[in-house]
């Protein structure tokens, strides 16, 4: 039996508690609503200031979500947001939680489109307490998992598409069966923000992806995959074609543009911890096993996996210290087969303009694999987390950055990163 990691032990612990007591519901009729038009987000970002070499932006900092998803239009921004209860309550004076996704333009920084969708998949409500989805944030809340709202919004390989996650929902009275939950995920064109596909899902929602064409949702009766994970593909391009389910046990860490990856354990930049090496195996939409990468350390955007190069030798040094700054590592991208040398490097997923980029640099801290708010960092090479990308790149890098200025203003601004010339 495979060990199970600590948010998995949490969790565990947290069901026998929640679920000894009964489950509040709310009524199937209250779920998520489509996505609708926001024609004025000047109370979320503000007019585009010019700078040089790029712009910035103001955000209003209590609801910006901390949270840029890089796509092929520029970047996206997820608020949290709020509406009445009742439609015709202009008062406001009882709100329910929303989302909205603020689109820029990658060069100006001016607004594209602006969407909000009907409920915020983080918000807390009593109504909504004690849902499974509900206990399964909180537990990765508790477990200071960085930025957990990005387990809710996923950018296709090809940056045209994105999806987000609405918060989840009893349709049974008091029921405590996972299977009568339901999460609904409406998927977007990047490029001008109009609604592809929604679909509503049963069960525990573990994670979802996309390819280029199809939306990937992994849902299970529990917390986690081993004994009822499911995967659920939905086509993109016809949104009236039937969905395809394949049986797993693994975790869904991320896709290509065509195929899945998945992994004994999560395997992402939303980890905890120093990660155990492991294998990424790719699977096609069909079920088909196409490869596997051994040593896995964490899956990257784009199909690219950093991983160690001796998985023993590392697991051995991962057992005894705090830290594998020093275990030799590589980038990998599963569809090509391109290797890159990672050793000595901290690597890290960044938003280019317009699509996800990886970013090899340097902490002034003996302890390089935690502390990602360190701000002093020295970076030495970059490249787009494309298939094409065989080298690393040394030239400036123009990246996508979000942070609070001495003032306590939140801003976000396209800027220049320049190299370290070795």
């Amino acid at each position: 039996m495979k060990s199970l990691t600590p948010l998995t032990r949490f969790i565990a612990a947290a069901l026998l508690l929640a679920f000894s007591l009964a489950a509040c519901s709310r009524d199937a009729g209250t779920r998520f609503t489509s996505l609708t038009d926001t024609s004025d987000v000047s109370d979320l970002v503000s007019a585009p200031s010019a700078t040089d070499p790029g712009w910035t932006v103001d955000l209003t900092k209590k609801l910006y979500a901390d949270l840029t998803l890089p796509t092929a239009s520029g970047p996206v921004l997820f608020f949290h947001t709020s509406r009445p209860a009742t439609p015709d309550d202009s008062t406001k004076g009882t709100t329910v939680g929303t989302t909205t996704l603020v689109s820029l333009n990658p060069d100006t920084g001016s607004v594209r489109w602006a969407r909000t969708l009907g409920s915020d998949p983080v918000a807390s409500t009593d109504d909504d307490n004690d849902t499974h989805q509900s206990l399964l944030d909180s537990s990765r809340q508790q477990l200071h998992v960085p930025k957990e709202e990005a387990g809710y919004a996923a950018v296709s390989p090809n940056g045209r598409y994105l999806a987000i996650q609405a918060r989840a929902h009893m349709v049974s009275e008091k029921s405590t069966d996972p299977g009568d939950q339901r999460v609904g995920i409406v998927v977007l064109d990047t490029d001008t923000g109009n609604e592809v596909r929604t679909v509503e899902v049963s069960g525990i929602v573990l994670a979802h992806a996309l390819t280029d064409d199809s939306l990937a949702v992994e849902t299970a009766q529990n917390f986690f995959p081993a004994g009822s994970g499911t995967l659920t593909l939905f086509p993109l391009g016809d949104t009236r074609a039937e969905p395809t389910t394949l049986r797993t046990d693994q975790w869904l860490a991320g896709t290509t543009h065509d195929s899945l990856l998945l992994a004994p354990n999560e395997l992402t930049e939303l980890r905890w911890g120093l990660p155990t090496p492991c294998t990424v195996t790719r699977l096609s939409t069909t079920g088909e096993t196409l490869g596997t990468v051994t040593g896995a350390r964490v899956v990257l955007p784009g199909g690219w996996v950093e991983r160690f190069k001796d998985p023993e030798a590392a697991a051995t040094t991962l057992a005894q210290e705090s830290s594998a700054s020093g275990v030799a590592t590589e980038l990998v991208h599963v569809e090509t087969g391109t290797i890159i040398d990672a050793t000595g490097f901290r690597v890290s997923a960044k938003t280019l303009p317009t699509g996800p980029g990886i970013r090899l640099y340097t902490n002034a801290t003996a302890d390089e694999d935690r502390g990602d708010k360190i701000e002093d960092r020295t970076t030495y090479s970059w490249f787009p987390a494309t298939p094409d990308s065989t080298a690393l790149r040394t030239d400036d890098m123009p990246w996508i950055t979000d942070h609070v200025t001495t003032d306590d203003k939140q801003i976000l601004s396209r800027e220049i990163i320049h190299m370290e010339k070795s």
